[in-house]
């Protein structure tokens, strides 16, 4: 036998001392570096060592023939190289100092009992790590890669002793073998950024605290990231990857996980009880390891058993990641839920999916910095694609060639969407692909339900899914059936409190693959109209429930099922169909819901003949709508011909409605004579046809008309029996709204304390029912009996309320109602610039809306708030404007009330007495007298008697009493503030700190923008808080907004900031306080 021969020759020794001799000759100067080490090797079978050669063997025992060839063989590599000691080696002789150049050499070892290896493998692997590593860098402790592509050579170099296994890969994602990339889970595909997850502390805790976790979701969601991510920190002896999704059933798992152990893979002819008795007795050798089945729901059912098994013996933990749970006693499930696509509230920061395809975005496109517009459409996308990790990476992944505006664009088919990178994966190549697998999983009676529940767009309930499933005999109850449909993570539960029944919803992609399936098991569309039937069914009941006590949660319910109705609006079957799911979006915003109907309402109609009731109805509804959004003329026009048209078909009841909000339009466009025609109309129609829910409509109309024109106690007779009717119907919402009326014709005959009362029912009415506009029109209203009561805290909380509901109601009317009331508690406060900015803002929507009413109440009071600044000429034109438009409608009230208001104007210029006329209300007397003060103001002005101001400003000092006497008041001591700021003795500050004017000089901070800011930090403490100290950060904060300061320089800096406002000429005002700096509380202050 030659040598090359002898060294390539296997042998196969006795199953009890099989002994593997590895040798290797010594690299020298003359060797082929492309030639292969020499390698004998001792097995219990002879294997070739190349394709093209195969070794003879003989079978033996220890001391036999063909051991001694190999021991032989052996010794020949070694002394043909170098005679340094081996550092690989394992004996006593391997004590020798390590030469300089160290040299590969070879080592005999014993390998285990492993029926799997073989010396094919063994050669295979040795040689490439002799190819991986030089001669010049040897040692034993260097490490040992090996460019394997699987696992079985690495674990095979393991056995022999002649490879250690490199560390595990860290939380960079580091890779340093094709085993750990097999044994940590990490497919061939680019390791795929973490973004943190809630979900990771609870399979922490749960890890620790059981012995089976398994993490579900439906495909894509990341079940396996967070996995590898909860495995990070395991140490790698004590912890197990098995890919499940490469074994096809039972046996191949038991085969997995034996490799997984170094141990025998079982033989054929072993039956699975035995071969699981193994396994599991390996896995108690091995302490508590965790062992992790990846993509395991094609095998939960038929493994369940044998986990169990395997649990019985309290020696293993097992993490599994699949679309269904085993429904094993003890084991706790954690779905995963999609990504936030939200960002968190009070943080500029991305959104955790927005965040995911930014660093996949940064893989895909180095070097790319997204912009504002970038950073927008990213959020819109990870919206589109629900947070899902998997439909995230594989948009992001296209930024390599295109555009985020790209992205967006091509999402209409996500199902579609694919990596557009690398072909490995391919379980992950599109949404589709990992869908069809969930699918073909499923039993033929769970897939039909599945493409049957895809014609809810907006989720389902169980009683929805009842009335629209039609399956085969011998199908489970459709509970049973959605129950194994979210088992399979393919329907998922809404997680909202809001309402008692359980809510569902298939996630996008499956949607879309689901309708497929529905196209073609049920062309006919059979599913779809039973859909419509039963929708339009609960939300007509739903309608009629809004104005009960179960308001809110019908409310609810149509909200939940806006989408499916928005729907069947634009497409629904027939006309009258898409006409009454119109009637049911319109009835919802009529009640606060927002929405915007007018377009379903105008299509629906459009598609009607005339002659239909139903287009009536559409067409009421559309001028409802038209009134809510402030079109106030388009709104009378369309109401006007719907009560033509009911007047012709005779529909009676339809007649009634749309004369009372006729009227109601005709009433906010100061058209009072003509309202309460139309009210009183409707109200005898109503009555004669006994329709109670449209008289109380009529009566509420008629009241309003007649409260204008100042008729009182007939209106309050007229709410009253509304009242009456209202509970008697138990019709909430209709009942709020009379209470508020009737609450504010109270408040008008000084029947404070029974308005309060009318007040408080009412909000709780609105609050039952869920009306937002209307608890925020009582709010404003409570607010003003707080400002009455000199609770101005109090009333300030309130309108902050009442601007929340206002905010979640969206009407056009109401921001004009409430920035009038915060800008009398403006002027009480005497803040006058606020209010009128705020005024002037409430005024511009109100005249884009035709609120006529609103309008003009914004302007007159706007004058009040110039006349408090000073600005003569706009006060007068707005004053005059608010008096004439009053009083040309009728509105003696507020007629007078503006009049008097220009008279204190005119007694500020010339000393004119202010008087009231004589058949003026109480309310405008009592203004008269707090504003008579005034005409003293102008003598004063020119002959500089000073000593008497503070006598005319404690007479007008109002703390308790109507709201508009309050602002009165306050308006004359601002009057009085200007005096002295005229004469020198007020310090007149800017609103934006641009200039001020003290002791009779000005001075300019235009471009001193510091200073300009310091100064407005220290009038504000001043308004808010007099005599309470500013302090320093305050101040630097404001001087310096979004700088980091250091400590030190930043007192530097305060300190030459405030000593140049000093030197500017506040040294007497600017004082130094404990901890800060404040305004002195004895100097007048005015902001203009």
């Amino acid at each position: 036998m030659t040598r090359r021969t002898r060294e390539r020759t296997g042998w196969s020794g006795a199953p009890g001392g099989r002994t593997c001799s590895a040798t290797r000759r010594a690299s020298g100067t003359a060797q082929d570096s492309k030639s292969s080490t020499p390698i004998a090797v001792t097995t219990r079978r002879s294997a070739p060592v190349t394709k093209k050669r195969s070794a003879a063997g003989s079978t033996g025992r220890p001391g036999s023939r063909s051991e001694r060839r190999a021991r032989a063989s052996a010794s020949s590599a070694r002394s043909a190289g170098s005679t340094a000691p081996n550092p690989w080696r394992s004996t006593s002789r391997a004590a020798a100092a390590r030469p300089s150049t160290p040299r590969l050499a070879c080592k005999a070892v014993t390998l285990p009992a492993c029926h799997g290896c073989c010396a094919r493998e063994i050669n295979r692997a040795l040689t490439l790590l002799s190819r991986s590593v030089p001669a010049s860098v040897g040692g034993a402790n260097a490490p040992r890669c090996v460019p394997s592509r699987g696992a079985r050579r690495s674990r095979c170099l393991s056995r022999t002793g002649l490879w250690r296994r490199p560390p595990r890969p860290g939380r960079d994602g580091s890779i340093t073998t094709a085993s750990e990339l097999i044994r940590w889970g990490v497919r061939s595909r680019a390791e795929t950024a973490w973004v943190p997850r809630p979900e990771l502390e609870e399979a922490r805790s749960a890890l620790a605290a059981a012995d089976l976790v398994t993490l579900v979701g439906p495909p894509g969601i990341g079940k396996s990231r967070l996995a590898r991510e909860l495995l990070s920190d395991a140490p790698a002896d004590e912890t197990l990857f098995v890919d499940a999704a490469s074994c096809a059933d039972l046996a191949a798992l038991r085969a997995s996980l034996a490799r997984a152990l170094d141990l025998l893979t079982h033989d054929e002819s072993e039956d699975a009880p035995r071969a699981a008795e193994r396994l599991g007795r390996a896995l108690c050798a091995r302490g508590r390891p965790t062992v992790w089945l990846d993509d395991f729901e094609h095998l939960a059912e038929e493994a369940a058993e044998t986990i169990a098994r395997w649990r019985g013996r309290d020696a293993a933990r097992f993490l599994i990641t699949s679309r269904r749970p085993l429904r094993l006693r003890g084991e706790r499930v954690i779905s995963l839920a999609p990504l936030p696509t939200e960002r968190a509230d009070g943080d500029g920061a991305p959104s955790p999916a927005s965040r995911l395809f930014l660093a996949r975005a940064a893989t895909a496109r180095p070097g790319w910095s997204p912009d504002d517009a970038d950073l927008a459409r990213v959020e819109a996308i990870v919206a589109r694609l629900e947070g899902i990790p998997l439909a995230i990476e594989l948009a992001a992944a296209r930024m390599h060639a295109m555009g985020t505006a790209e992205i967006a664009r091509g999402l209409a088919h996500p199902l579609e969407l694919s990596a557009a990178g690398p072909n490995d994966a391919a379980r992950h190549a599109t949404l589709r692909a990992a869908i069809v697998t969930s699918w073909e999983l499923l039993r033929p009676w769970e897939q039909a339900a599945l493409a049957q529940l895809s014609v809810f767009r907006a989720g389902f309930t169980l009683a929805a899914a009842e009335a629209v499933l039609a399956l085969d005999e011998g199908a489970p109850w459709p509970m049973d059936v959605i129950q194994r449909l979210v088992e399979h993570s393919l329907v998922t539960r809404e997680r909202r409190g809001d309402l008692p029944e359980a809510r569902f919803r298939l996630y996008d992609g499956v949607r879309a693959f689901a309708t497929e399936q529905l196209a073609e098991r049920d062309p006919e569309g059979e599913t779809r109209r039973r859909h419509a039937e039963a929708l339009l069914a609960r939300a007509e009941a739903n309608v009629n429930a809004l104005a009960t006590e179960d308001g809110p949660q019908a409310a609810r319910r149509l909200d939940a099922e806006r989408e499916d109705l928005e729907h069947f609006a634009r497409e629904g079957e027939t006309a009258e169909a898409r006409g009454r799911f119109a009637l049911v979006l319109a009835a919802r915003a009529e009640l606060g819901g927002g929405g915007r109907p007018r377009e379903a309402l105008e299509a629906a109609a459009a598609d009607l003949p005339e002659s239909s009731p139903t287009r009536v109805r559409l067409t009421i509804s559309l001028g409802h709508a038209l009134l809510a959004s402030g079109a106030l003329r388009e709104a009378t026009h369309r109401l006007s011909e719907a009560w033509e048209r009911a007047r012709e078909l005779g529909e009676r009841d339809a007649e009634a409605r749309a004369l009372a909000v006729l009227a109601s339009a005709l009433w906010r466009l100061g058209e009072v004579e003509a309202s309460e025609l139309h009210a009183r109309d409707a109200l005898s129609i109503a009555r004669a046809e006994g329709h109670r829910r449209a008289t109380s409509r009529a009566l509420r109309a008629l009241a309003s008309a007649r409260m204008h024109v100042g008729a009182l106690r007939e209106a309050l007779e007229l709410l009253e029996e509304a009242r009456a009717v209202d509970r008697a119907l138990g019709d909430e919402w209709a009942l709020g709204e009379t209470l508020d009326r009737l609450g504010a014709v109270r408040k008008f005959l000084h029947q404070d304390p029974r308005a309060q009362e009318a007040w408080n029912e009412a909000l709780a009415a609105h609050q039952r029912t869920g009306n937002l506009r209307w608890e925020a029109v009582t709010r404003s209203y409570l607010a003003e009996l707080h400002v009455e009561a000199g609770e101005d805290g109090e009333a300030a909380r309130e309108l902050e309320r009442a601007a929340l509901a206002h905010a979640r109601a969206g009407d056009a009317i109401l921001t004009t109602a409430l920035a009038v009331q915060r800008a009398l508690v403006d002027l009480i406060a005497r803040r006058p610039a606020e209010a009128h900015a705020g005024l002037s803002a409430g005024l511009d929507a109100a005249l884009a809306g035709e609120h006529r009413q609103h309008g003009h109440l914004a302007i007159g009071y706007r004058g009040v708030a110039a006349l408090a600044l000073g600005r003569w000429s706009e006060a007068e034109v707005d004053l005059a404007r608010a008096r004439d438009f009053f009083a040309g409608v009728g509105n003696a009230l507020l007629g007078d009330l503006f009049g008097v208001w220009l008279q204190a104007l005119e007694a500020r210029r010339s000393g004119a007495p202010v008087a009231a006329p004589e058949d003026a209300a109480e309310e405008v007397r009592a203004v008269a007298r707090a504003l008579a003060p005034v005409a003293r103001l102008a003598e004063h002005a020119e002959d500089g008697a000073l000593e008497r101001l503070a006598e005319i400003e404690r007479d007008a000092e109002v703390r308790v009493g109507p709201i508009d006497v309050r602002a009165a008041g306050s308006v004359v001591r601002e009057l009085v503030a200007g005096v002295r700021a005229e004469l020198g003795h007020t310090l007149l500050v800017d609103a934006e700190g641009a200039w001020f004017r003290w002791r009779g000089e000005e001075v300019e901070l235009g471009r001193k923008r510091t200073l300009r800011r310091v100064l407005v930090a220290l009038v504000d403490e001043r308004r808010r808080r007099p005599g309470e100290v500013v302090p320093a950060a305050e101040l630097v904060a404001a001087g310096w907004p979004g700088e980091q300061i250091l400590e030190d320089a930043a007192r530097i800096r305060l300190r030459v900031a405030l000593s140049s406002l000093r030197k500017l000429g506040l040294s007497e005002a600017l004082v130094t306080g404990e901890g800060g700096y404040l305004l002195d509380p004895s100097v007048p202050l005015r902001v203009q």
